[in-house]
């Protein structure tokens, strides 16, 4: 068993218009210590939380088979981890792949509290895992990140109707913890490198690209994929894309390339062309939305920038960040399903913006009898069926849900899950414990393409 403690602090920083901001960090850092294990093998993790707030960790992508209550979502798995106290966390490394730990709790992981969780593939893996060579590995986190603190932002701004439902634009994107133009990575130009791409947003999509050079995309969600070369690709909040590199394919005159990465502009709510949001003094500069880091080829001399001048087509070949032309290299076919469910995201403004899931908008009390307690406690535990929804194929049993927004599914159901976006941007869609089968979408696909992952995009 590989035993791990983690110690929660608070760390203040100067931001660039000299304001004072409070970080989350995992003994003493953020992103926090990459844990880095084999698959199946036991983890336990000591979590001690000195903040002064409740806190806790979530092992994201991890199926949790035997283990749900270490899960790390208060108010469904556990209660809060309370401030001076401790928390440990046992569950098997599984399955392989580019996973990642965050908070759980209010916007915590937005301010720091996240990490990587790499599960490398055991040599009797049981999972569709397949390891593409390589001969460095690099992970790299991407952040878009707020001058001010994201809980003051959300309680003094974006929950008031002085929003009008618009989201907060972030004043920066960081990189594994550093700002645009001071990030420096040292490469032999003869090696190959494995790059796991992790976004760690709490708004925005980034579109990545290199510089004189593809990428081979071998890995999205935990899930390996045929190669598949790209100029450039997107990514979207808690998505991990995992490509490698070969240097080689470099022209010699460079010694130096960027690595790019980009907001979407368009997903955000307004024009950020010299926009100075209200919460924010007024000498904030605007977003600028282009994050460059430097790629030192088999060298050490950091005194000049790259020149190596854009693409004009990075992202386009795949602008879709749910990757749809990516195959798995190991491809598994979903069982015959015997239930459906449809769910309809929705966003309304009334004074106060809110989400929805069949005109329910989740509301979580953490201090109450966390739900799997309540389910795992009465075996004939029972939803009063609350919004009926439809179900788009009547020959499948609808999934009903209670007027708080659970859903109960039957103990080794195959569900049909019919995932509707009325809202106008795009929204990322996180399954806990398991993976899922995306095999249709709308304007994309016209057969059925079995797409595993724990993480998509759903489009208006």
């Amino acid at each position: 068993m590989k035993t791990i403690t983690f110690e929660l602090t608070y760390h203040t920083i100067t931001t660039p218009i000299n304001t004072s901001k409070h970080l989350y960090t995992i003994n003493g850092t953020t992103p926090g210590p990459p844990i880095i294990v084999k698959e199946n093998d036991s983890l336990e993790v000591r979590v001690i939380n000195n903040f002064d707030e409740p806190t806790s960790l979530h092992w994201h992508g991890m199926f949790q088979v035997t283990t749900p209550f270490s899960d790390g979502s208060p108010g469904v798995t556990q209660w809060p981890i309370q401030p001076q106290q401790s928390r440990v966390y046992r569950f098997i490394a599984k399955p392989a792949g580019t996973f990642w730990y965050h908070g759980h709790v209010h916007l915590q992981y937005p301010e720091g509290l996240f990490g990587a969780l790499i599960v490398q593939p055991s040599a009797n893996t049981d999972t569709d895992h397949v390891d593409a060579p390589f001969d460095d590995d690099w992970i790299v986190f991407i952040q878009d990140f707020y001058y001010m603190s994201t809980q003051h932002i959300a309680q003094t701004y974006f929950l008031t109707p002085q929003s009008e439902g618009k989201e907060p634009v972030p004043n920066a994107i960081v990189v594994n913890g550093q700002y645009t133009q001071s990030l420096y990575k040292y490469v032999n130009r003869s090696k190959v490198t494995k790059i796991r791409f992790i976004s760690a947003g709490a708004l925005s999509m980034f579109r990545i690209s290199l510089d004189e050079v593809p990428m081979s995309i071998v890995e999205i969600d935990g899930v390996t994929v045929d190669p598949l070369s790209v100029a450039g690709f997107s990514i979207n909040v808690a998505q991990r894309v995992v490509v490698t590199v070969n240097w080689t394919q470099i022209d010699p005159l460079f010694d130096r390339v960027w690595l790019r990465i980009s907001a979407i502009t368009e997903n955000y709510p307004i024009n950020i062309t010299n926009y100075v949001a209200p919460y924010d003094p007024p000498n904030t500069p605007p977003l600028d939305p282009h994050y460059l880091a430097t790629i030192l080829l088999s060298t050490n001399d950091t005194s000049e920038l790259p020149q190596t001048p854009p693409c004009t087509h990075c992202g386009d070949d795949v602008a879709d960040s749910n990757l749809i032309i990516a195959r798995p290299s190991i491809p598994i076919d979903a069982p015959p399903p015997t239930h459906s469910m449809y769910l309809e995201i929705s966003v309304e403004d009334e004074g106060v913006p809110r989400s929805y899931l069949n005109n329910v908008s989740y509301i979580l009390d953490p201090y109450t009898l966390p739900l799997l307690f309540k389910v795992n406690n009465n075996p004939n535990y029972t939803l009063a069926q609350f919004n009926i929804p439809h179900s788009f194929d009547p020959n499948l049993k609808p999934i009903h849900s209670n007027e708080l927004g659970e859903y109960l599914l039957p103990d080794n159901a195959v569900v049909d899950i019919h995932i509707q976006n009325a809202d106008t941007g795009p929204h990322a869609i996180h399954i806990h414990g398991t993976t899922f089968s995306s095999y249709q979408q709308a304007k994309c696909l016209k057969q059925k393409h079995n797409l595993p992952g724990t993480t998509f995009d759903v489009t208006p």
